[in-house]
């Protein structure tokens, strides 16, 4: 499946990498897509007009209506996102981007307030995380606050206690 998202981004999109900074799968394994990201903030292709602002994690499968979504998913998941997720950023909380693509929902240069961690069609015109996974975005949302916390001592995890 790893090698199937490549040639997509590479062949079909004529990008150099995945366009994904991580991606996961249903056993919770997680992949780092476009190179470098793990040790330092690279720029993903994931989320046309807001790429600069945000991290992309692709989960691998299909998580329509009325598929169950594995709980190690959303464990994996929130720990990438608790992770990666800038200091003084509230998994539960709202952010405020700018779109830089006319190719996006929104026209360059429109302001939006978006979910921390938000999914791909809040942003883009498709149906993805799927409806079943989309639905879990609370849950992740949550986890991942609360993984922040149990760590750091704070959700937003930036002030330790």
């Amino acid at each position: 499946m790893l090698q199937a998202v490549e040639e997509a981004h590479i062949k079909g999109n004529g990008w150099d990498d995945i366009g994904y900074n991580f991606l996961v799968d249903r056993c919770g394994t997680i992949y780092e897509g476009r190179a470098g990201g793990i040790g330092r903030s690279v720029r993903g292709a994931h989320t046309t007009g807001f790429n600069a602002d945000s991290v992309g994690i692709a989960v691998l499968g299909n998580y329509g209506r009325g598929t169950k979504v594995p709980p190690v998913l959303i464990r994996a998941l929130a720990k990438v996102a608790a992770w990666k997720l800038r200091p003084g950023a509230d998994p539960r909380g709202k952010v405020r981007l700018v779109s830089t693509n006319d190719a996006s929902r929104y026209p360059k240069g429109t302001a939006v307030t978006l979910h921390v961690i938000a999914g791909h069609r809040d942003v883009y015109q498709t149906n993805c995380p799927g409806e079943a996974l989309y639905a879990q975005l609370p849950a992740i949302r949550a986890a991942t606050a609360a993984l922040r916390e149990r760590l750091t001592g704070t959700a937003d995890a930036e002030t330790p206690r």
